[in-house]
């Protein structure tokens, strides 16, 4: 909870002061999630891989400042996280048998950005920064091992996870507003 502090309370100051050079720009955010997982200490010399998750939600921006090239944008998101792997597990009955798996995380996220943006005549590059805080809605553990399937909720996740982003992208503009990259 302390950690979430920081992120509160400069949102509420944004909110609060008002914004003297634009309203603020409210859109819908969808995509494609690449994830994957590293394990250490792995007795199972499991083999992980990129599993392909969705996310969607909205986003408001703010300008921070007169020209509008600094920018505050609140994210909320939909996200499904996890991860893939397959390998080897010992079985007291029947020896070493081969398994795939599939973990899946669903998380709300909310995510304020500083967004630096660079305007270039129509298509604006931009750069941005900003904390991750993830809720956690549900996790589940599928695996099958000699064509038998089980499912379970995994164990030791967490219910709140707090990252940090750094990225960039593109803005073109299309109609009265913007797509972007």
């Amino acid at each position: 909870m302390k950690r979430l502090l920081p992120v509160v309370l400069l949102i509420l100051a944004v909110l609060l002061c008002g914004n003297a050079w634009a309203k603020p720009i409210f859109g819908v955010r969808g995509g494609l999630n690449l994830a994957n997982a590293t394990e250490t200490n792995d007795p199972r010399n499991a083999s992980n891989k990129t599993k392909i998750g969705l996310l969607f939600g909205g986003a408001g921006e703010f300008s921070l400042s007169e020209s509008h090239t600094v920018t505050l944008r609140l994210e909320l998101l939909w996200v499904q996280k996890g991860w893939k792997e397959s390998g080897t597990v010992k079985d007291p009955y029947y020896g070493l048998s081969d398994y795939k798996g599939t973990f899946t995380v669903d998380e709300f996220v909310l995510a304020p950005f500083l967004v630096l943006h660079f305007p270039r005549g129509g298509v604006t590059p931009f750069i941005q920064a900003g904390p991750e805080l993830g809720f956690n809605t549900s996790d589940n553990a599928g695996a099958r091992v000699e064509g038998v399937s089980t499912s379970a909720d995994i164990e030791d996740w967490s219910s709140a996870n707090l990252g940090i982003n750094i990225g960039g992208g593109i803005a073109v503009p299309a109609g009265r507003g913007e797509v972007v990259f």
